[in-house]
């Protein structure tokens, strides 16, 4: 397991798979024996295809900090889950009806990113080398797409959600950087993934109209690949209903209280996007945002990046230090350099140099003769 810890260094998504192995090493040694759990036979199974992958060779680019290439946001609720990407690729999904109630929202929140790079996977746009940013409002996801260990037999969605973005990631040769967004920002992925009542194009008029600084400039909601679909449809039929976990379906902030009344379907909008189609009966066909939208809009390009930008000052703990406790514990997500420049000037002794003393005596004038060549 030790050796296999040495890889996932350097494939740091596959740490995911070794929850399972610790758990069996850590009954092992106190029994002096343990048996491996069907989810830790799978695990190695899929460890076979790593080894293979990092026997390959890994780009030191997909090692070292740098600023991310592609960016991502998505959001979950209990009846759907929805996203988008920085260069405007937005994606909804509403749970069928028979399907509700049997994920909890981490899960959904879990599963909602992943979608994003999956998605561009899929459509060409994930490129070798690429730097993907993951950016959601709920903390157990980001940490499952690096940190996720599980040991429970009861979460086999999450062990098939964390064995689905490893292989995304490994197959386009590409790295993954996960990152806390607050919920209060992340409005668009959060409408994404409520209002199922309003159509594609009424949303994004909302959208534009209410947050135009958040909106990328070529947004444009499309429906996902059936391949996706079936993929979420397959993973939430194999868990149970539990009551406590169907809802009431509540609309996201943005839309409460606007939307539902007849009026609001009627709504003179006085205004026209690049993402939406225009239905002009005029000679010009181009469609275009108002003045101080574009500019918000063109803001919102060069602000996406600036939590991610602010939290690099913040390294990732596994940097510098091994989990606290036992290595099936759960890491921390990261630690500060101020704690490290404590460390080093608490526990560092200087250590003593030692130095050629210079030769102070006086040469006689027959090795001076000799020294210059005479």
């Amino acid at each position: 397991i030790g050796k296999l810890n040495h890889v996932a260094t350097i494939v740091p998504i596959t740490m995911a798979f070794l929850g399972q192995l610790r758990h069996a090493e850590n009954i092992a040694q106190r029994r002096g024996f343990a048996y491996l759990s069907p989810l830790a036979k799978e695990d190695l199974k899929f460890w076979k295809i790593i080894l293979l992958r990092a026997k390959e060779g890994i780009s030191l680019n997909l090692l070292s900090m740098r600023e991310p290439t592609r960016c991502y946001r998505g959001d979950a609720c209990p009846f759907g889950v929805g996203g988008l990407s920085r260069s405007g690729r937005a994606w909804r999904w509403q749970i069928p009806s028979h399907l509700l109630g049997r994920a909890s929202i981490n899960l959904l929140e879990f599963l909602a990113s992943i979608i994003g790079p999956w998605l561009d996977a899929l459509e060409g746009n994930l490129l070798p080398l690429s730097c993907c940013l993951c950016e959601g409002d709920n903390m157990a996801a980001m940490r499952w797409l690096i940190h996720g260990h599980f040991v429970k037999e009861e979460q086999p969605a999450h062990h098939l959600a964390a064995k689905k973005i490893a292989s995304i990631m490994m197959d386009s040769e590409s790295t993954l950087h996960p990152q806390y967004f607050p919920g209060a920002s992340n409005i668009v992925a959060d409408c994404l993934s409520r209002d199922f009542d309003c159509s594609d194009e009424l949303l994004t008029k909302i959208l534009f109209h209410f947050h135009p600084d958040q909106m990328p400039p070529n947004f444009n909601i499309a429906p996902l690949p059936r391949e996706i679909t079936s993929w979420l449809t397959s993973v939430l039929q194999q868990l149970p209903v539990k009551m406590q976990w169907l809802q009431e379906h509540i609309r996201s902030t943005t839309l409460h209280g606007i939307v539902g009344q007849n009026s609001v379907q009627q709504w003179d909008w006085d205004m026209t996007f690049s993402s939406t189609p225009c239905h002009s009966t005029t000679e010009s066909t181009s469609c275009s945002l108002l003045p101080m939208q574009s500019t918000a809009v063109n803001s919102a390009v060069h602000t996406w990046l600036d939590p991610f930008r602010a939290a690099v000052l913040k390294r990732p703990l596994r940097t510098f230090q091994r989990p606290s406790t036992f290595t099936t514990t759960p890491t921390q997500p990261w630690t500060n350099l101020e704690s490290l420049r404590s460390f080093y000037s608490v526990n560092g002794e200087p250590i003593p140099m030692q130095t050629e003393s210079e030769n102070t005596k006086k040469q006689s004038p027959n090795q001076s003769s000799v020294a210059s060549g005479n």
